[in-house]
């Protein structure tokens, strides 16, 4: 088709976080995932970056330091 629409699946979303779903109230008052809340994403995202960013910088000392040694 000449467009798509790419994205996470709310039901699986909730699933880890529900925090990060949008949840609609049913008849029998029961709550399912609607909608994934993208906006709430760049925090997640800036802490993994954070994370993935202090592994490199380890990983680095630790090859420099292995390097030294030769």
């Amino acid at each position: 088709s000449d467009w798509s629409h790419w994205g996470f699946i709310a039901e699986e979303l909730a699933e880890i976080d529900p925090r990060m779903v949008v949840f609609e109230e049913q008849e029998d008052g029961t709550l399912e995932p609607e909608s994934v809340n993208y906006e709430l994403f760049v925090v997640h995202l800036v802490n993994v970056a954070q994370k993935q960013k202090a592994r490199i910088d380890d990983l680095e000392a630790r090859l420099a330091a292995l390097e030294a040694k030769i």
